[in-house]
Order: C-alpha cells, then structure tokens, then sequence
C-alpha cells in the first residue's frame, strides 16, 4: 500500500503503458532509452520528496530487453524465462545435504516440491527432468545417514550412469527495439541463495 503512490505518479502523471511493479521491485519498459532516463531521473525525485525513499544506485539500470532482466525470481527474455543460478545452486546444494545425511528425504522431498512450483513458470522443463532423475539415483544409491556405518552394496545388474547435459536455451536470434528500466527499492536486507 505504501508504494501506491508511485503507481499512481508513474502511470498517471509519467504516462508510462509497460509498468509492473511486484512489492518493491518494478519494471518500465519504452522503446527510447532517453525517455527512460528522464522518467528515471523524475520517480527518483518523486521517491526522495514524497515517500522518503531512494532508488538504489547499482541495480537501477537502463538495459535492452534482450539482455534479459531479473524480476521476480527469473531471469525475463522477450520470448523465454530462466531460473536465478542461485535457485538452481539451492537445490543442488539440498541434494547434497540429503547425500551427506545432513537432511533426510521427507525434507529433500519437500524442497523439490517447492523448487519445482516455482522452477515451471521458467523455460524448465529439461532441468526439472535432470534434477528429479538425480534425487532419484542419490535416494537409491546413497543410503541413509543411520546406515552410514554398514557397507552397502548397489542392487545387482545396477549402471551409474553420467549426469545428461542441459540444453541450453539460446535467446533469439534478431534484436529487440524495448529498453528497460528495472529498479528494486533499497533494502535492508538480502535474499539468501
């Protein structure tokens, strides 16, 4: 609610038509980057006089939209969205926690449900596949953290076999003529990864 007036300011005084805002974090998006650096220029102005606020200096930028932008948990393409590394590096490292026995499965379990609620709103599909394949071989072929004292051996007839590469997702192959303005608030805090 305390970010109302700006919505009103940028879409009502501005004329800004591509403005999403998400809490703190919003996005403007025009075809003239001078235009950009204008409404930037008028908002930081109309935050420091009005709600007291002030953008913060490295992550408001001006970029074409083709370099993709981070907004709301992805990195925003055109035609295409991708996971934060960072997401990906949390569930990587969750595995590995089950692995080391540090976490047991109903837990792993729970985190991938979370994950992956959140990973299919990205292009995801071939990494959501590879990650549930990978809980699959650490949950069958590691054994629990109470069995870390007794050998185990793997079932008979049993192939490991080497983790698939992802494919990549290319970003297209002409340009974008859309700039964008992306700016989260200052906070005082940051997200963990």
């Amino acid at each position: 609610m305390y970010l109302n007036e700006l919505d009103y300011f940028v879409k009502h005084k501005l004329k800004a038509e591509c403005y999403v805002r998400y809490v703190d974090d919003f996005v403007i998006m025009h075809k003239s980057p001078d235009k950009l650096t204008g409404w930037k220029e008028e908002i930081n102005c109309f935050l420091n006089s009005t709600l007291k606020l002030k953008l913060h200096p490295d992550k408001s930028r001006i970029i074409h939209l083709s370099n993709g932008v981070d907004f709301v948990g992805f990195r925003n393409f055109y035609y295409f969205n991708l996971l934060r590394k960072r997401n990906m590096r949390k569930i990587k490292r969750q595995i590995l926690n089950f692995s080391d026995g540090k976490i047991g499965y109903a837990r792993l379990t729970e985190c991938f449900q979370g994950w992956q609620a959140h990973a299919k709103w990205a292009n995801t599909y071939n990494l959501r596949r590879f990650i549930a394949q990978k809980i699959a071989r650490v949950k069958y072929f590691i054994p629990p953290a109470s069995q870390k004292q007794h050998q185990t051996f793997l079932p008979a007839g049993a192939i490991l076999l080497p983790s698939p590469h992802l494919a990549r997702a290319s970003s297209p192959q002409h340009k974008q003529n859309s700039y964008l303005f992306s700016s989260p608030q200052n906070r005082s805090h940051t997200m963990a990864e």
